[in-house]
């Protein structure tokens, strides 16, 4: 198993900014980063945004340690962070482990 990580920001380079922070750090061994429509009531306000989501692979581990960095380095005020374990092939979860120590 490996854990997979999501959230979603407001631009680009904040996805980049992110994704980049983790990857160095050690926490994730990967991300990928698209251009998504988010549609969702904020403030009792409907809005209808691009966003960018941010899907990371990591060591199951290492899955709150994840969140805490995300929760530090976010701009949003109330980010999206949801983790969940995923089977994969032995070598690719092997990739992953080594990647995210």
């Amino acid at each position: 198993m490996i854990g997979v990580t999501v959230t979603t920001t407001g631009s680009k380079e904040d996805a980049l900014r992110i994704s980049k922070e983790l990857v160095e750090y050690g926490l994730i061994a990967c991300a990928q980063i698209e251009q998504i429509e988010s549609v969702y009531l904020w403030e009792d306000k409907m809005h209808h945004d691009d966003e960018y989501r941010v899907t990371m692979k990591h060591a199951v581990a290492l899955a709150e340690d994840i969140r805490s960095r995300i929760l530090k380095i976010h701009p949003y005020d109330v980010p999206e962070v949801i983790t969940w374990e995923a089977r994969t092939t032995p070598s690719y979860r092997k990739w992953v482990e080594n990647q995210s120590v």
